[in-house]
């Protein structure tokens, strides 16, 4: 195993012609303090209003039966496992092992702010969306244990900070996004 960015293992996907399987190094813990402005807490933060509309979009798609994510409602909602940075923008979304059987929306893209997206260890379904590459500030990226298919998006070689180590398996490119 070693350390390549993911444009390299884009590439090395699109010459070997493998198929691609997302999966993941062990979960780096992002603490209250780094999402949530000093003296409140995430109930209390200023919710940025377009972002609450893209988290319900999120929802939908994520949770299409509305079992899972009960305390993303508006007006008023808690929005369990959303974490706000002090400008009250969507910092990270951790959502791994609920039983979330929908795909990953395009919407996720217009969270701007999103340092984190955790959605490993459900039961998603469809492909990876392109358009994640316009999350700029996105450093980590867990879909492992899901039911993806496709290729990775070349697009997300444009992720400058996304951290990745990768290793080949078999005829299978594991790819460790971290």
């Amino acid at each position: 195993m070693y350390t390549a960015n993911l444009a390299t293992l884009l590439v090395l996907a699109e010459v070997c012609a493998l198929t691609i399987h997302i999966t993941n190094a062990p979960l780096h813990n992002v603490s209250t303090a780094e999402a949530v402005s000093v003296g409140k807490t995430q109930a209390q933060m200023s919710m940025n209003a377009g972002e609450v509309q893209v988290l319900m979009s999120v929802k939908a798609a994520v949770d299409p039966e509305g079992l899972v994510l009960e305390s993303w409602f508006t007006p008023g909602g808690t929005f369990e496992g959303v974490e706000w940075n002090s400008q009250g923008r969507v910092a990270n979304i951790s959502l791994q092992g609920r039983g979330l059987s929908g795909i990953i929306p395009s919407s996720i893209a217009e969270l701007t702010s999103l340092t984190g997206l955790y959605l490993h260890y459900n039961n998603l379904k469809g492909t990876i969306p392109s358009v994640l590459y316009k999350l700029s500030s996105l450093t980590r990226l867990y879909l492992n244990v899901n039911h993806l298919s496709g290729i990775i998006p070349v697009e997300l070689g444009l992720l400058n900070h996304l951290q990745g180590k990768e290793k080949p398996l078999c005829n299978s490119l594991y790819v460790y996004i971290i």
